[in-house]
């Protein structure tokens, strides 16, 4: 038998040994990740992935997965009521579409159309809440930035469906229901760029191959 002082030795020697060997092991990344709630098939031609978010940081962090490999021509619209993470993944799109964590990205409501230079394309951000039925689009360059940017659309159901590509992203953030306090904001008069408590429901709907790609890859 040991005597105690052998065993005392020992013991610590084991714990030792675990401590080197748990420092070699490769460290989780601590990214903040969504979690995949489903993946099935939606309406017509649309692909969809439902994810749930738990904070601004991951809400962000869906916008940059959803940056790569964009290109001219890629469109994503975007819905859901004010301060539900609109802005904040688009925040995360542009910096990640620029390559930029510090990149200022705000609310384009009272501009209409923020524009970002990331080197082979532009990016527009466009709030259309203010956009009336039966405006001329033409004025507002939407049908050429559709074709030679990458466009994000707020505000954009019933406005601007005819200039829409076939090939596209439709973003719906949701706060599950008992999570809602007060509503959409119906007179415009308010801008948030924060993020407001709680977990968020986000539907993402692929039209064409490459959108459902992109989703796949953004887990």
């Amino acid at each position: 038998l040991q005597d105690p002082p052998s065993r005392i030795m020992g013991a610590l020697g084991r714990v030792l040994a675990l401590a080197v060997a748990a420092a070699a092991r490769p460290t989780r990344s601590l990214r903040p990740r969504p979690r995949l709630l489903a993946s099935l098939a939606g309406d017509g031609n649309a692909y969809v992935r439902r994810v749930e978010v738990g904070s601004a940081a991951e809400m962000e962090e869906l916008g940059k997965r959803l940056s790569r490999g964009v290109g001219k021509g890629d469109t994503i619209l975007l819905s859901g009521t004010l301060g539900v993470g609109k802005t904040t993944l688009a925040r995360g799109f542009i910096r990640g579409c620029l390559g930029d964590d510090s990149a200022v990205v705000t609310s384009p409501t009272y501009l209409l159309d923020n524009t970002y230079e990331a080197g082979a394309f532009t990016v527009h951000h466009m709030d259309l809440y203010r956009l009336k039925q039966g405006a001329d689009l033409s004025i507002l360059g939407i049908a050429e930035a559709v074709r030679d940017c990458v466009c994000l659309f707020e505000w954009a159901e019933g406005r601007i469906d005819q200039l829409l590509p076939p090939e596209r992203l439709e973003i719906r953030i949701e706060q599950p229901e008992d999570e809602i306090e007060g509503g959409d904001n119906p007179d415009g008069l308010f801008v948030s760029d924060t993020f407001e408590e709680g977990s968020r429901n986000v539907q993402l709907a692929a039209h064409g191959d490459r959108w459902r790609q992109r989703i796949d890859a953004a887990r």
